[in-house]
């Protein structure tokens, strides 16, 4: 039985490394995986265990860990491997926000685990304080005004794939002032066709591809067949925007909001 709140930890999901570091537990975290590259200490940490569908669970087990935090998304396979962890013996605990104010809320829950919960506290009431600092420029006057129409593309294609309710991303789009037009669809990820996306005619197109970063390509929606006749490609209205501020649920989601409500304001360039 462990006593006192543990000393070497592995994080299975790079927003729960930066959650770790951002609350003063970097020092004790000794395994994260291939994606965990910010902040930059996260990349001295030098055991890989894996990936999101790949962790190796030998590897972790070999750390010795007192405490492993995983993360939201995994097959069965991958969640076998987890229970296993169990199985040996480690504490395990997910980390599952669906929602914005999830997000912010796990962080208290990470800092009651690793005992930085002073640290953690004073995260989430500084995210709160931004995001409420943030809101109050979607509209200033008090007064709700028409939405923008806005398309989320998480991944380009064999699927397509956008965001709806149940997940963070959907939440950004309404809070700064957006309509996500997918929004009625099941699934914090549902899978579309580009057909749909036609006939939803979004004023404004959010190209977030998925480990892309910032090397997202506006030119391949462009191209789209019947993609010319989009509100938002007609006026000009896409924007590439690097994944990782709206992808991963820790403290830099509050920047990515203040993208998307600079976004969706902005005026479009017609090609």
């Amino acid at each position: 039985m462990r006593n006192g709140p543990p000393e070497r930890i592995v994080s299975l999901a790079p927003s729960n490394t930066e959650i770790l570091f951002a609350i003063g537990a970097g020092p004790r975290v000794v395994g994260v995986t291939r994606y965990c590259d910010y902040p930059l200490a996260a990349r001295s940490v030098q055991a890989d265990v894996g990936g999101f569908m790949d962790v190796n669970t030998q590897a972790v087990i070999d750390l010795k860990p007192d405490l492993v935090l995983a993360g939201t998304t995994f097959s069965d396979r991958q969640r076998d491997r987890i229970i296993a962890l169990r199985d040996a013996g480690i504490q395990v605990e997910f980390i599952k926000p669906k929602t914005y104010l999830d997000v912010i809320r796990s962080i208290p829950r990470i800092g009651e685990l690793t005992g930085n919960k002073e640290a953690a506290d004073g995260l989430a009431s500084r995210m709160l304080t931004e995001t409420n600092r943030i809101l109050a420029k979607v509209h200033p006057d008090g007064q709700d005004s028409e939405k923008v129409k806005v398309y989320y593309e998480e991944w380009p294609g064999n699927p397509t794939m956008t965001v709806g309710p149940g997940i963070w991303i959907h939440d950004m789009i309404e809070m700064a002032g957006g309509h996500n037009v997918f929004g009625y669809l099941g699934g914090p990820e549902p899978v579309i066709n580009p057909d749909m996306v036609v006939k939803a005619d979004p004023d404004v197109i959010v190209l977030g591809w998925c480990g892309a970063g910032s090397r997202t390509d506006p030119r391949r929606v462009r191209e789209r067949p019947g993609w010319t006749d989009v509100k938002a490609v007609k006026e000009g209205r896409i924007h590439a925007v690097h994944d990782t501020f709206f992808t991963r649920p820790g403290p830099r989601l509050v920047e990515g909001l203040a993208h998307m409500v600079d976004l969706l304001s902005r005026k479009g360039v017609p090609p």
